[in-house]
């Protein structure tokens, strides 16, 4: 099962982070790591700690960004 978060709600799927990932527009959702994909809309800030890249979503929700994941964001960014 996975949890799916949005602005106004949270519910379960029965789908698995992969089946997830490869259903959702890659222009618009990211994976950054084996527990998180995001929607790219909901980022409000992206700064670099100690552990790695963090990022900010519009609720104030920080999302730690794994090093597997970190090159493909920072494509995006930039």
């Amino acid at each position: 099962y996975t949890k799916i978060h949005t602005l106004k709600q949270s519910f379960l799927s029965n789908k698995s982070m992969n089946e997830l990932e490869q259903k959702l527009n890659p222009q618009q959702f990211q994976r950054v790591h084996r527990s998180a994909i995001i929607a790219l809309t909901a980022i409000r800030e992206v700064y670099k700690e100690a552990s790695g890249p963090q990022i900010v979503l519009q609720n104030d929700v920080v999302v730690k960004v794994s090093r597997t994941y970190a090159e493909a964001l920072k494509k995006l960014m930039y």
